[in-house]
């Protein structure tokens, strides 16, 4: 999982991106945020990862990304899919890698 550190990165590398990419929000202070980047992880080295690209950006190192979205990031760990710089699906909590696979694969778009 690549990480993001600056709005720049975020608007090039997920934004400006044509290719699907996941960004999860994270603390690394948080156990389930801990637990959430072990399973994105091993997603990150599984068949997905040539489709989909994998970053984080930890919001208390880069406190002005809570907004980057154009609303609030409120709960973490909060993790966004976007297609062509579009969210097109968003989910907040902690999943097994297992769910975290079916919720990614379920997405209605082209991976």
């Amino acid at each position: 999982m690549t990480p993001i550190s600056t709005k720049h990165e975020f608007e090039t590398f997920v934004v400006g991106n044509p290719s699907p990419a996941l960004l999860c929000f994270h603390s690394p202070f948080n156990a389930y945020c801990r637990r959430t980047l072990a399973s994105l992880d091993e997603l990150d080295e599984s068949p997905l990862s040539p489709f989909l690209r994998f970053y984080s950006v930890d919001i208390d190192a880069v406190l002005e990304s809570r907004t980057w979205l154009g609303r609030e990031v409120r709960g973490i760990p909060t993790v966004v899919v976007f297609r062509q710089g579009v969210e097109v699906a968003s989910f907040v909590g902690e999943f097994s890698t297992r769910l975290w696979a079916k919720k990614l694969s379920d997405l209605p778009i082209q991976l």
